[in-house]
């Protein structure tokens, strides 16, 4: 007989699959249905509360689930109790992938093109904000284009509370590296005439999706 006190109780077995064999010479196989679809499985893991003092155990099947040329195993919420002295041999898997949901990472890239306008007796105006979480690569233009000031400033607000400030000549165009920032405002010194301008926004994020196996 099998020490599966040893094999099972010992090896974080609820964690890993196992391939049953029993004394009739058959794997251990098992029909269940689960989530409105039936299955046919011989991949197992040892239920979390098993003792060793019962003379059986109580198993969880898990399901083969094709997912993007991968074999997933899948849990269910079936049971089966099988008598310790049925069985003649155990087979774990080596590598094992276990999992209800799997989370797909898709990556993007857009490109934002605009003006931006600080009209007379205002002094500032907000050009970009982020609601992007996963956010990659950003990268920010500025052009500043009519207005009678020498020069306007761009203050990059970051996550982390910084504000970090650009100067924007005219007709000169100024790169500004924003990934890691919440959001950007022109800023006119005085508010006499309007001000002016363009700007361009390079982004790459991922879009995150879980899909429910």
């Amino acid at each position: 007989m099998v020490d599966l006190k040893e094999r099972l109780l010992k090896e974080s077995a609820w964690e890993r699959p196992f391939l049953f064999y029993m004394k009739n010479g058959k794997l251990l196989k098992c029909r269940g249905i689960d989530k409105r679809k039936t299955f046919v499985t011989i991949f197992f893991v040892l239920n979390k509360k098993e003792t060793e003092q019962s003379g059986c155990i109580t198993l969880e099947p898990l399901v083969p689930v094709k997912y993007c040329k991968h074999t997933i195993l899948k849990t269910t919420d079936c049971k089966v109790t099988v008598r310790k002295d049925s069985i003649l041999g155990i087979q774990c898997l080596p590598d094992p992938k276990i999992a209800d949901v799997v989370i797909e990472h898709h990556q993007y890239k857009e490109k934002l093109v605009g003006k931006f306008a600080i009209p007379k007796g205002f002094s500032e105006t907000i050009v970009w904000k982020s609601n992007d979480d996963h956010m990659i690569y950003n990268l920010l233009e500025l052009v500043y284009d009519e207005g009678d000031k020498e020069y306007l400033e761009a203050n990059v607000q970051l996550k982390n509370g910084v504000t970090k400030t650009y100067k924007l000549l005219k007709q000169v165009p100024t790169g500004i590296n924003i990934t890691d920032g919440k959001s950007v405002s022109i800023i006119k010194r005085g508010a006499s005439k309007k001000a002016s301008g363009r700007f361009t926004v390079e982004y790459t994020s991922e879009a995150i999706t879980m899909v429910q196996l």
